[in-house]
């Protein structure tokens, strides 16, 4: 099946995500791993996106949507280097408006 986000073009990506969904990888547990996650965003901040994440351990499992200065640009580049951090299935985008995103569901995760 081919992705929405392998499909549409870069300014058409950017444009119309509105939510990416990451999967926190184990490595990043813990304050070293979050300044990692920041490392990476950097470069994409102020964008129309916005950043949920969702943790899965054998204690404890959550998910977390993070605040509009964490907001991205879905650019090409940024799901390169996430794909290569927890592979594909680690991360999705989640196109529309963004004005709700209470009804986003991830339960393909769970």
């Amino acid at each position: 099946m081919t992705d929405v986000a392998e499909c549409l073009d870069e300014p058409a990506r950017e444009r119309f995500a509105r939510r990416l969904w990451f999967r926190w990888p184990e490595a990043f547990d813990g304050p070293q791993g979050m300044n990692r996650f920041e490392e990476i965003l950097k470069p994409y901040l102020t964008g129309p996106c916005g950043v949920s994440v969702v943790v899965n351990r054998a204690t404890y499992a959550g998910r977390l949507n993070l605040a509009d200065a964490w907001s991205i640009r879905a650019s090409r580049e940024l799901l390169d280097k996430l794909t290569a951090l927890v592979g594909r299935d680690g991360w999705y985008l989640v196109y529309g408006p963004r004005n709700d995103i209470r009804d986003e569901e991830t339960f393909s995760w769970r």
